[in-house]
């Protein structure tokens, strides 16, 4: 926190607080904005964006296993 008194300190501070708040409110609009995209979206569309993120995070797993496995090289991991 700024010494008392020190008004260009405080004035900075009171810029970067607005400007988390003003990205707060943005971040907050185009959640909403995504979610009624998605509330838009037939069941059957939903489903399938399921099935891509479900298959995603199976992939990035695997991945995630191969990089931790110490008895594989880089080489080795690069290649599968």
């Amino acid at each position: 926190m700024p010494k008392t008194g020190d008004a260009n300190a405080e004035n900075t501070l009171n810029i970067l607080q607005q400007e988390a708040d003003n990205l707060i409110v943005e971040n907050l609009k185009s959640k909403k904005l995504n979610e009624n995209r998605i509330d838009e979206l037939s069941n059957n569309d939903k489903r399938t964006l399921l099935d891509i993120d479900a298959e995603t995070y199976k992939l990035k797993r695997g991945i995630d296993k191969l990089n931790e496995n110490p008895n594989l090289a880089m080489e080795q991991k690069k290649k599968l």
